[in-house]
């Protein structure tokens, strides 16, 4: 189905968004997630992207949310647990302890 649907050019995404996305999620109304899953992922035309391509997107991920995450720390007037060089399982470390360190010190949020 993949190759398929990767070779309908510019249109390779409509059998995906308009028949897979609409069965995907009646399924999972009916309690059949996974089913729906393999069918949206079977839609899914093939990616053109080499592995450095796919690490590149990573990184970019991690430095958007690194970003994000540093800004809603200074709107609410907290610093950053982290400084941009530290790796994803460094962040998710930093970032258990500052909701920790937050929870006990304002009772009122999400206990």
């Amino acid at each position: 189905m993949k190759k398929f649907v990767s070779k309908l050019g510019r249109f390779n995404f409509t059998i995906h968004n308009v028949v897979a996305h609409p069965i995907m999620e009646a399924l999972h109304i009916l309690g059949f997630t996974e089913a729906g899953n393999r069918i949206h992922d079977m839609t899914l035309p093939e990616r053109d992207e080499t592995p450095v391509q796919a690490a590149v997107e990573v990184v970019d991920d991690h430095q958007e949310t690194i970003r994000l995450f540093s800004e809603w720390c200074q709107c609410m007037g907290v610093d950053a647990p982290f400084n941009g060089e530290l790796t994803p399982s460094e962040v998710n470390k930093e970032l258990q302890l500052t909701i920790a360190k937050h929870k006990v010190e304002n009772t009122e949020c999400g206990t």
